[in-house]
C-alpha cells in the first residue's frame, strides 16, 4: 500500500470487500483535483505569458516605430542637405560657365569688329588703287578702241563701196549683153538674202 502511495494511517478498511472501490474513487478524485488545479495554473501562466508578450511586442513596435521615424528624419535631413549642396554646386558651375560664355562672346564680338574694320580699310585701299589704275588708262583705252573701230569701219565701208561698184558694172554688162526675150515668158528666180552681202548690194541684185 505504501508502494502504491496509500497512507496507511488514513486508510479505511471495509470488511465486506468495498475497500477497492473506495480506494480507486479517492484516487480518481485526487487525480481530478490535481489535474484541474494544474490546468488552471497552466492557463493562468499562459495568460500571463501572453499578456507579457503582448506588452513586449507593443513596446517593441513602439520602439521600432520611433526608431524608424528617427531614422527617416535623419535620412530626409541628410538627403535634403546633400541635394541643397549639390544644387548650390551646380548653380555655381552654371554661373561660372555663363560668365565664361559672356567673356568669350565679348572677345569674339571684339575680334569680329576688328576684322570688319580691317576688311573695310582694305576694301577702301583696294578701291582707291583700282580707281587710280583704271581712271587714267581708261580714257586712253577707250579712245584707242574708238579709233580702231572707226578705222575698221572705214575699211569695211571702202570695201563695200568697191563691191557695190563691181556689182553695178556687172549689172550694166548684163543689161547690155542680155538677149531679147519676151517679158511674158521670162521667169527669173529672185535671190535669197542670207546676210552674206550688204543689203544695198542685195537690193541692186534683186
Amino acid at each position: 500500500m505504501e508502494a502504491e502511495g496509500i497512507d496507511v494511517d488514513e486508510y479505511v478498511f471495509y470488511p465486506d470487500g468495498d475497500e477497492t472501490t473506495t480506494k480507486f474513487e479517492e484516487k480518481n478524485e485526487t487525480s481530478q483535483t490535481v489535474t484541474s488545479t494544474d490546468l488552471n495554473m497552466i492557463l493562468a501562466a499562459i495568460s500571463a505569458q501572453t499578456a507579457t508578450m503582448s506588452s513586449q511586442l507593443e513596446e517593441q513596435k513602439t520602439y521600432m516605430s520611433s526608431q524608424m521615424e528617427s531614422q527617416e528624419t535623419r535620412i530626409t535631413s541628410k538627403m535634403e542637405k546633400q541635394l541643397e549642396s549639390q544644387e548650390n554646386r551646380i548653380t555655381a558651375k552654371i554661373e561660372s560657365q555663363e560668365a565664361r560664355i559672356s567673356e568669350m562672346s565679348s572677345e569674339i564680338t571684339s575680334k569680329i569688329e576688328a576684322q570688319e574694320a580691317r576688311i573695310s580699310e582694305m576694301s577702301t585701299q583696294i578701291s582707291a588703287q583700282v580707281s587710280s589704275q583704271i581712271s587714267a588708262p581708261l580714257e586712253s583705252r577707250m579712245e584707242e578702241k574708238l579709233t580702231q573701230f572707226q578705222e575698221g569701219f572705214s575699211g569695211r565701208q571702202d570695201k563695200m563701196e568697191a563691191e557695190i561698184d563691181a556689182l553695178k558694172d556687172r549689172i550694166q554688162e548684163f543689161q547690155l549683153n542680155r538677149p531679147i526675150t519676151s517679158t511674158s515668158t521670162l521667169k527669173v528666180k529672185s535671190p535669197t538674202f542670207d546676210g552674206s552681202v550688204p543689203f544695198q548690194v542685195f537690193k541692186l541684185q534683186f
